[in-house]
């Protein structure tokens, strides 16, 4: 039997959080689009769930080559959505992480910081420019500021949101660092 979930994550480690609870309930993923998650019947805490955004497109030379090399090593392929791959492995098989040292572990949260980083800004610099066009329309007669801030507030939340992601990912990235000088 098919369950269909949706459910909306700005953060991915929750979200594979969240995979593996449902994998815990016997329920494993096998497609995801946007906000929209479906599962099919699985024996409880069968799979490991992960969530990596790649550093290009699946469908590039590159994002096939590194599936294949996922697929060798016994990780299954699940879905994707844009750079996002869902991946699973047997928990049988024993702890399933995809970068297991430091070196590929500060690359990665690199990757994601610098994915987060872009998209805060430009939420931000809208919710700036929101700003710009409520302070006017305020008193004027006029019911378009209501828009505006609207669209304020929304930037500004979501914009908040990633700008947060991207300050944990580089807080995690200046620990790594700093293991590394340790361990080095």
């Amino acid at each position: 039997m098919s369950k269909s979930v949706w459910k909306a994550f700005y953060d991915d480690q929750k979200e594979e959080r969240w995979l593996n609870q449902m994998s815990a309930k016997g329920l494993a993923l096998t497609k995801y689009t946007w906000m929209h998650y479906r599962f099919e019947d699985s024996t409880p805490g069968e799979y490991i769930y992960r969530i990596e955004l790649l550093d290009k497109d699946i469908k590039s030379k590159e994002g096939m080559a590194y599936i294949d090399f996922l697929k060798q090593n016994g990780v299954e392929f699940v879905t994707s959505y844009m750079r996002w791959v869902y991946l699973r492995k047997k928990a049988a098989d024993g702890p399933f992480e995809v970068y297991s040292d430091n070196e590929s572990k500060l690359a990665y949260m690199k990757r994601l910081s610098n994915f987060y980083l872009p998209l805060g800004l430009v939420l931000a610099i809208m919710a700036i420019a929101q700003l710009a066009w409520i302070i006017p329309g305020i008193g004027s007669g006029e019911y378009l500021w209501i828009a505006n801030a609207v669209g304020f507030v929304v930037a500004g939340a979501l914009g908040g949101v990633l700008l947060s992601l991207w300050a944990r990912y580089h807080r995690q990235i200046e620990r790594l660092k700093r293991d590394k000088v340790v361990y080095d």
